[in-house]
């Protein structure tokens, strides 16, 4: 395409030409399947066999929302040209005895999808798709293969890649999250990661849980999250050396990982080792000249947690101080969001204060602050109290107005914080922002949905497995 069109402007329809086909598809029939319908698919996938006794994949795709109660899931605000058929690719591996003996790539375009699996003669213990993660849609299982899955990560997980691991990982939460899955058969899978020592499998876990513990910090829930967990963590913390550098990158991003998993879960020993090592890089704030040995994603948790936990006021003004004066924007903004992790009202009351003198980068001052379910109710206080020069500043047609009400709203988990979000909603004017709102809305309104349905068996399904393996 590049050569083709050196010398000339962006064109889509060019750039679709010069690609052809993808699988059996024009290439721009496929773009148009997934350009031109919101949402992204989910395959209920599984294996048949016929009445002829052969085997046969079978593939069901639909749309993929959180929940049918949602606005954006009508028809009628967002309509689809193809019925919610997408063309997808989808490549698929076959096990026997726990070994890998097939793999074959299906090209599903319609609804309903049937095909024959090799010669359709052999019979498989279980299967996986969307092989190497490279699809952008979401997958389920029937039970007894997400048993068998199971069963082959917890005999040895080598028997999928890292990446496939993560894939499963991901649909597992997702699945869970949407009531395709009990969140038992999510933790009785992840009972393998006591043996997980990969980066990417354990980079989809934190993103998942970084989503769920936003809703459950101060929820029953959170206890029994937190100790299922701990008793993986610990379990590396006590082999791996996590808070010295080593290794090549990866194993870096696999550390911090592990440590931003165990310090979001409130891990005493994550908590206490980040402070102690507090005490340690304190001279390099006060000492220019003193050099600076600290793997930079230590020195980010040191900050983070450490300001979230302690009491002396003179440790934030310290940070503040850095802040302040170093001309780094990268240092800056990890400075800024170490400042908006104290629990203490009257820091966050200070930072509020010193926003006002400063609205450069407001939008993420604010996005920050919203992390801190203290300061989320700063930060949505001083929104609804200064909306209207919020709006003189910067416009009503300014988009990013929309995307600071999502970010302040997103955890947002009681009726009364509802009631005030549609009564801001309802008393300001819209501008560039309607959709951002209804989004806001609707993350709430899930919020609110998902707690009263699955706070009981979260509590249920994080705590069985703790109480009948690991103790």
């Amino acid at each position: 395409y590049l050569e083709a069109n050196s010398w000339g402007t962006g064109s889509s329809q060019l750039f679709f030409s010069q690609l052809g086909k993808i699988g059996p598809w024009q290439a721009t029939d496929f773009a148009d399947r997934w350009f031109r319908q919101p949402n992204y698919p989910v395959l209920e996938i599984s294996i048949l066999n016929s009445s002829n006794q052969n085997f046969y994949l079978n593939v069901q795709q639909s749309r993929f929302i959180n929940t049918n109660d949602s606005v954006f899931g009508s028809e009628s605000i967002y309509p689809s040209p193809y019925n919610w058929t997408w063309y997808i690719p989808l490549n698929c591996i076959f096990f026997v005895n726990g070994s890998s003996i097939h793999q074959q790539k299906f090209y599903i375009g319609t609804q309903k999808y049937s095909e024959l699996i090799d010669d359709g003669k052999t019979e498989y213990d279980f299967f996986h798709c969307d092989i190497n993660f490279s699809g952008y849609f979401s997958l389920n299982y029937p039970h007894e293969n997400w048993i068998a899955i199971s069963e082959a990560l917890n005999d040895q997980e080598s028997v999928f890649i890292p990446v496939d691991r993560s894939n499963i990982i991901h649909n597992l939460f997702m699945n869970a999250f949407t009531s395709r899955l009990p969140y038992k058969e999510l933790t009785q899978t992840l009972i393998y990661l006591i043996a997980e020592r990969e980066y990417l499998p354990w980079k989809t876990v934190n993103f998942h849980l970084s989503q769920m513990i936003s809703i459950l910090e101060y929820k029953e829930p959170f206890f029994e999250v937190a100790s299922y967990f701990d008793y993986f963590l610990r379990t590396i913390e006590n082999e791996v050396d996590l808070w010295n550098p080593g290794g090549n990158h990866v194993e870096e991003l696999y550390k911090e990982t592990i440590l931003k998993t165990a310090c979001l879960l409130q891990d005493s020993f994550c908590l206490k080792n980040a402070s102690f090592l507090w005490e340690k890089y304190r001279p390099y704030l006060t000492d220019t000249m003193v050099n600076n040995t600290f793997p930079s994603y230590v020195k980010k948790l040191v900050f983070n947690y450490h300001l979230q936990n302690t009491y002396f006021a003179e440790d934030w003004n310290l940070v503040y101080s850095e802040y302040s004066k170093i001309d780094d924007l990268s240092e800056r903004e990890k400075l800024l969001e170490a400042l908006t992790y104290t629990r203490l009202p009257w820091f966050l009351e200070i930072y509020l204060q010193r926003l006002e003198d400063d609205l450069i980068n407001f939008f993420d001052k604010i996005k920050f602050l919203s992390k801190n379910c203290l300061g989320r109710e700063y930060a949505w206080n001083y929104i609804r109290a200064n909306y209207d020069n919020l709006l003189e500043e910067f416009g009503l047609d300014d988009p990013r107005l929309g995307q600071m009400v999502i970010d302040v709203s997103s955890t947002f988990e009681t009726e009364s914080l509802n009631y005030e979000l549609l009564n801001f909603i309802t008393s300001t004017p819209n501008g560039a922002s309607l959709n951002a709102r209804y989004r806001a809305l609707e993350k709430v309104s899930i919020n609110l949905l998902w707690l009263r349905k699955k706070s009981q068996e979260i509590m249920e399904a994080f705590g069985s497995p703790r109480k009948n393996i690991f103790i």
